[in-house]
């Protein structure tokens, strides 16, 4: 598979160069993200503004784990909407391209998972 969205030299340095440290980091982080993805994802729904930009600021730090600064900047700039008031549509674009990136970069650690087995 081709990454786009994570860059596995950042993963294995962080962790070392460690098969087994890397394979329970991405185990959890892949348990983990979509729960935390899902609080964002309600907040919009919900057209809340104030957990959208807290729960954007939760998870933009662990992109840069994984090597995905482009999708971190994606949550940066959903964080500094949410917090200035722009107006929903603005965010409801910037979540969007977002939740399109998400999906891919899932696909992409369970696909980098399943490559150290």
């Amino acid at each position: 598979m081709t990454y786009r969205i994570i860059k596995p030299e950042i993963i294995q340095s962080s962790m070392m160069n460690n098969t087994a440290m890397i394979k329970q980091f991405l185990e959890l982080y892949i348990l983990q993200t979509p729960v935390d993805f899902k609080h964002i994802a309600i907040a919009m729904s919900n057209k809340n503004k104030a957990e959208i930009a807290q729960y954007a600021h939760h998870i933009k730090p662990t992109m840069e784990y994984i090597g995905a600064s482009d999708i971190r900047a994606n949550f940066q700039e959903l964080e500094t909407l949410a917090k200035s008031d722009a107006p929903l549509i603005e965010l409801e674009n910037s979540f969007n391209t977002i939740d399109s990136q998400f999906r891919r970069l899932m696909s992409e650690l369970e696909s980098y998972l399943d490559s150290l087995s």
